[in-house]
Protein backbone atom coordinates (compact mmCIF):
# COMPACT_ATOMS: atom_id res chain seq x y z
CA UNK A 1 0.00 0.00 0.00
CA UNK A 2 3.14 2.31 0.36
CA UNK A 3 3.76 2.43 -3.60
CA UNK A 4 0.26 4.89 -3.91
CA UNK A 5 0.49 7.40 -6.31
CA UNK A 6 -2.01 10.05 -5.10
CA UNK A 7 -1.81 12.03 -8.49
CA UNK A 8 -3.20 8.79 -10.37
CA UNK A 9 -6.44 9.72 -8.12
CA UNK A 10 -6.62 13.98 -8.31
CA UNK A 11 -8.51 15.93 -11.26
CA UNK A 12 -7.45 18.78 -13.28
CA UNK A 13 -6.46 21.94 -10.67
CA UNK A 14 -6.86 19.70 -7.76
CA UNK A 15 -4.29 20.27 -5.13
CA UNK A 16 -3.07 18.13 -2.29
CA UNK A 17 -3.42 19.45 1.52
CA UNK A 18 -2.76 16.34 3.47
CA UNK A 19 -2.26 12.80 3.29
CA UNK A 20 -1.48 9.55 5.09
CA UNK A 21 -0.44 6.05 4.01
CA UNK A 22 -0.73 3.57 7.30
CA UNK A 23 2.41 1.98 8.38
CA UNK A 24 0.55 -1.00 9.20
CA UNK A 25 -2.93 -2.54 8.53
CA UNK A 26 -4.90 -2.46 11.24
CA UNK A 27 -8.33 -4.08 11.92
CA UNK A 28 -11.08 -1.80 13.92
CA UNK A 29 -14.55 -2.46 14.82
CA UNK A 30 -17.12 0.36 14.07
CA UNK A 31 -20.01 -1.08 15.09
CA UNK A 32 -18.61 -2.39 18.17
CA UNK A 33 -17.76 -5.76 19.33
CA UNK A 34 -21.50 -6.95 19.58
CA UNK A 35 -21.68 -7.68 16.18
CA UNK A 36 -18.62 -9.56 15.83
CA UNK A 37 -20.08 -12.20 18.96
CA UNK A 38 -23.24 -12.54 16.86
CA UNK A 39 -21.16 -13.72 14.14
CA UNK A 40 -19.34 -16.07 16.54
CA UNK A 41 -22.13 -17.63 17.36
CA UNK A 42 -23.58 -18.39 14.20
CA UNK A 43 -19.93 -19.63 13.26
CA UNK A 44 -19.79 -22.16 16.36
CA UNK A 45 -23.73 -23.32 15.93
CA UNK A 46 -22.62 -24.52 12.04
CA UNK A 47 -19.48 -26.16 13.24
CA UNK A 48 -21.96 -27.70 16.13
CA UNK A 49 -24.04 -28.48 13.24
CA UNK A 50 -20.97 -29.90 11.23
CA UNK A 51 -19.63 -31.81 13.86
CA UNK A 52 -23.23 -33.48 14.92
CA UNK A 53 -25.48 -34.39 11.57
CA UNK A 54 -22.22 -34.49 9.08
CA UNK A 55 -24.82 -32.00 6.99
CA UNK A 56 -23.64 -29.14 4.25
CA UNK A 57 -26.24 -27.22 5.39
CA UNK A 58 -24.30 -26.10 8.27
CA UNK A 59 -22.46 -24.31 6.14
CA UNK A 60 -25.16 -21.39 5.75
CA UNK A 61 -24.68 -20.47 9.18
CA UNK A 62 -21.01 -20.45 9.44
CA UNK A 63 -21.05 -18.39 5.55
CA UNK A 64 -23.42 -16.29 7.50
CA UNK A 65 -21.33 -15.98 10.44
CA UNK A 66 -18.27 -15.06 8.50
CA UNK A 67 -20.09 -12.36 6.46
CA UNK A 68 -21.62 -10.75 9.68
CA UNK A 69 -17.85 -10.57 10.97
CA UNK A 70 -16.32 -9.16 8.29
CA UNK A 71 -18.71 -6.89 7.11
CA UNK A 72 -18.57 -4.74 10.39
CA UNK A 73 -14.92 -4.81 10.21
CA UNK A 74 -12.83 -1.71 8.71
CA UNK A 75 -9.19 -1.87 8.12
CA UNK A 76 -6.68 0.93 7.98
CA UNK A 77 -6.61 2.97 4.50
CA UNK A 78 -4.70 5.61 3.19
CA UNK A 79 -6.21 9.03 3.33
CA UNK A 80 -6.31 11.74 0.58
CA UNK A 81 -7.41 15.49 1.55
CA UNK A 82 -7.37 17.52 -1.26
CA UNK A 83 -9.33 21.11 -1.49
CA UNK A 84 -12.11 19.73 -3.60
CA UNK A 85 -13.05 16.13 -1.59
CA UNK A 86 -11.25 13.56 0.70
CA UNK A 87 -10.47 10.07 -0.84
CA UNK A 88 -10.56 7.15 1.44
CA UNK A 89 -8.22 4.15 -0.41
CA UNK A 90 -8.91 0.71 0.81
CA UNK A 91 -6.79 -1.62 -1.49
CA UNK A 92 -9.02 -1.44 -4.45
CA UNK A 93 -11.93 1.16 -3.83
CA UNK A 94 -11.55 4.53 -3.17
CA UNK A 95 -14.59 6.41 -1.54
CA UNK A 96 -14.96 10.07 -2.06
CA UNK A 97 -16.39 12.33 -0.04
CA UNK A 98 -17.45 16.03 -1.00
CA UNK A 99 -16.63 18.83 1.59
CA UNK A 100 -20.10 20.12 0.89
CA UNK A 101 -21.74 17.23 1.81
CA UNK A 102 -20.17 17.05 5.43
CA UNK A 103 -22.45 18.43 8.59
CA UNK A 104 -20.38 17.38 11.08
CA UNK A 105 -16.68 16.40 12.19
CA UNK A 106 -15.26 14.82 15.47
CA UNK A 107 -12.35 13.92 16.72
CA UNK A 108 -11.21 11.03 19.42
CA UNK A 109 -8.04 11.07 20.31
CA UNK A 110 -5.87 8.26 21.89
CA UNK A 111 -4.29 9.04 25.21
CA UNK A 112 -1.21 10.87 25.54
CA UNK A 113 -0.58 11.14 21.53
CA UNK A 114 -1.50 12.86 18.46
CA UNK A 115 -2.82 9.44 16.66
CA UNK A 116 -6.71 9.56 17.12
CA UNK A 117 -9.91 8.63 15.18
CA UNK A 118 -11.85 11.63 12.66
CA UNK A 119 -15.78 10.80 12.94
CA UNK A 120 -16.97 12.74 9.42
CA UNK A 121 -21.13 13.12 9.59
CA UNK A 122 -22.25 12.98 5.46
CA UNK A 123 -25.40 13.59 4.68
CA UNK A 124 -26.89 14.02 0.57
CA UNK A 125 -30.18 13.50 -0.58
CA UNK A 126 -31.18 10.60 -2.02
CA UNK A 127 -33.92 9.80 -4.34
CA UNK A 128 -36.32 6.74 -3.27
CA UNK A 129 -37.89 4.40 -6.15
CA UNK A 130 -41.20 6.45 -5.47
CA UNK A 131 -39.60 9.48 -6.06
CA UNK A 132 -39.27 10.74 -2.48
CA UNK A 133 -36.29 12.43 -1.48
CA UNK A 134 -34.61 11.95 2.11
CA UNK A 135 -31.92 12.59 3.37
CA UNK A 136 -29.61 10.15 3.96
CA UNK A 137 -26.78 10.25 7.18
CA UNK A 138 -23.76 7.59 7.27
CA UNK A 139 -20.60 8.42 9.24
CA UNK A 140 -17.23 7.45 7.83
CA UNK A 141 -14.49 6.79 10.28
CA UNK A 142 -10.72 7.96 9.52
CA UNK A 143 -8.90 5.68 12.07
CA UNK A 144 -5.00 6.29 12.98
CA UNK A 145 -5.11 9.78 11.77
CA UNK A 146 -2.05 10.96 12.67
CA UNK A 147 -2.34 15.00 13.94
CA UNK A 148 -5.73 14.53 14.28
CA UNK A 149 -6.94 17.64 15.16
CA UNK A 150 -4.67 19.24 12.94
CA UNK A 151 -6.57 17.03 9.70
CA UNK A 152 -9.49 17.39 11.62
CA UNK A 153 -9.01 21.70 11.19
CA UNK A 154 -7.99 21.41 7.31
CA UNK A 155 -11.58 19.67 7.25
CA UNK A 156 -13.54 22.27 8.50
CA UNK A 157 -11.76 24.90 6.92
CA UNK A 158 -12.59 23.59 3.60
CA UNK A 159 -16.12 22.71 4.50
CA UNK A 160 -16.14 26.37 6.15
CA UNK A 161 -15.58 27.59 2.59
CA UNK A 162 -18.19 30.39 3.28
CA UNK A 163 -19.06 29.80 6.92
CA UNK A 164 -20.90 26.80 5.69
CA UNK A 165 -20.10 24.49 8.50
CA UNK A 166 -21.19 26.74 11.33
CA UNK A 167 -24.78 27.17 9.35
CA UNK A 168 -25.03 23.73 9.31
CA UNK A 169 -24.27 22.93 13.31
CA UNK A 170 -26.68 26.26 13.63
CA UNK A 171 -29.16 24.45 11.44
CA UNK A 172 -28.95 20.97 13.42
CA UNK A 173 -28.92 22.72 16.83
CA UNK A 174 -32.32 24.20 15.87
CA UNK A 175 -33.28 21.07 14.54
CA UNK A 176 -32.58 19.56 18.19
CA UNK A 177 -30.02 17.72 16.80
Amino acid sequence: MSDINYEDYLKDGEHILWSQIPEKKKFHLHSGIFTVIIGAVFILIGVEMILKERSYYALIPIIFGLIVVFAFIDRSAAYLLTDKRILIIKGLTVKEISYYHISFVSVEKKKNSDTGTIAICFTHLSNRPNHQREYRVTWHNLYDVQDCERVADIIKAQKDLPNAYDKAREAERMQGF
